[in-house]
């Protein structure tokens, strides 16, 4: 059970939620898959940018739940999670599509029902991104589990880090999961961010955007 104050930090962070955004024709949901460093978050923020619409992101939660006294790279792992789980009803309940920055490859099937249930249409982009460029970008990462390998992670906040601590190590595991995972079959996009270019990425999100027009989820 949640106390009154953990209650309240619910409502306080749905609060910072805008209403007012750009309608779309239909009610969607965008999620993605991909492993650790392939830039989910770079593609998440710019196609939320072009669409006007809310990325919903763990990471603002935790960012949230340091700046109101709640310590830890994973602050108050519980709350977080409900957090998440109001965060997404009221964006359903409020009629708002929304981008879902996080990997979807272990629970597309949880997220497509939720979806469903809702009356919106769950659309899955798939992030491909060559090995070798991943692992040169996990090398930052695998900086700082250096630097704070010896700290108490629950002593240190995700805010100071600016990012999670996974890395090399972590995508070498998950990447031996996901071969047993099967991947949902109706893939609505492919995005390719090998290249590093925010130019190349935006010119996919403007291809991506163009059949979105095309399908009547938003306006032409």
């Amino acid at each position: 059970m949640f106390s009154q104050a953990d209650l309240a930090l619910i409502e306080k962070f749905i609060a910072t939620i805008p209403v007012k955004q750009t309608e779309t024709m239909e009610l969607f949901v965008i999620g993605f898959l991909g492993i650790i460093g392939m830039g989910k978050s770079t593609v998440a923020n710019r196609l939320g940018e072009r669409l006007d619409i809310y990325v919903a992101s763990t990471d603002n939660v935790k960012r949230f739940l340091n700046d109101h006294g709640h310590k830890g790279v994973i602050p108050y792992p519980e709350l977080s999670h409900q957090i998440n789980m109001d965060l997404s009803q009221y964006l359903y309940d409020q009629n708002l599509s929304h981008i879902i920055d996080g990997d979807l490859t272990r629970f597309h099937g949880p997220a497509r029902e939720n979806a469903t249930k809702n009356g919106a249409k769950l659309m899955i982009v798939d992030i491909y991104c060559d090995e070798s460029v991943i692992l040169e970008r996990l090398k930052e990462r695998d900086a700082l589990i250096e630097k704070f390998k010896e700290v108490d992670r629950n002593e240190i906040d995700f805010s100071e880090i600016g990012s999670s601590l996974s890395g090399t190590e972590d995508y070498l595991a998950r990447k031996q999961m996901y071969k047993t995972i099967d991947k949902p079959t109706d893939i609505y996009y492919t995005i390719d961010t090998s290249s590093n270019s925010l130019e190349e990425l935006d010119s996919q999100l403007d291809e991506l955007i163009e059949i979105m027009k095309g399908d009547g989820m938003i306006a032409g």
